[in-house]
């Protein structure tokens, strides 16, 4: 129950992406998703029976990759002053963080159900809000005293940033071809308008490396299913 809840707000705080966060004065920026995957993840390995075969499944998909990391972070001891360190090890505890919430999903059935849908209707209000972003706050200009681009006349909405709002609008519309379900007309007619809004929201994104891995994403789909 309480995972399922923390589960909730980890898509609210997916929804809200970098509005959402508090900036510290070395530049480390923590987002509320960041504070939820942290809890979920704790919470998962605090109560669950199956923590142990998640860790031994996760370190024999994940570990090597994080060894890598961290003998890398090692290497630079002597390049770098302890706080940069520090700072630069945030990322590799972030992906640590990430990683094994897809453990989480994997071995709880709850939400391993519907984490799917869950993803897939957060990246539809993304888009949403996207296309209301664009009319209504068409730049950043206001926030460029913060580090931020302006992105002039582009979708960047709750992520601020329209190459990482296009790549997930990508994710969201082949998200899309699993949520269709035959003889379901009503469903399939709203996934159809909803798709409509993240491909218009994708388009004025104006993110040449999305419109790529869009079509990256249709060639590979398309051969897959010939």
């Amino acid at each position: 129950m309480i995972l399922t809840i923390l589960f909730s707000l980890l898509l609210v705080a997916f929804i809200g992406g970098n509005v959402s966060s508090v900036s510290f004065e070395n530049g480390v920026r923590v987002t509320f998703i960041d504070m939820t995957v942290v809890l979920a993840v704790g919470y998962f390995f605090w109560e669950s029976r199956d923590r142990l075969q998640a860790l031994r499944q996760y370190l024999y998909i994940f570990g090597p990759f994080i060894c890598v990391a961290f003998i890398s972070l090692l290497l630079q001891m002597g390049s770098f002053s302890q706080t940069e360190l520090a700072t630069a090890s945030l990322y590799l505890w972030r992906f640590i963080a990430y990683s094994l919430l897809t453990m989480i999903i994997a071995y709880t059935k709850v939400l391993k159900k519907w984490a799917l849908e869950g993803l897939w209707f957060s990246g539809i209000l993304i888009g949403f809000f996207g296309i209301v972003q664009y009319f209504l706050y068409p730049n950043l200009r206001n926030l460029a005293y913060l580090g931020w681009d302006p992105h002039e006349f582009r979708v960047f909405s709750t992520l601020l940033d329209p190459n990482f709002t296009g790549i997930l609008l990508v994710a969201t519309l082949i998200l899309s071809l699993k949520m269709f379900r035959p003889k379901k007309t009503q469903r399939n007619i709203f996934i159809f308008i909803a798709s409509g809004v993240c491909i218009l929201a994708l388009l004025l994104t104006y993110s040449r490396g999305s419109y790529l891995a869009f079509i990256a994403a249709l060639l590979g789909i398309a051969l897959i299913r010939k």
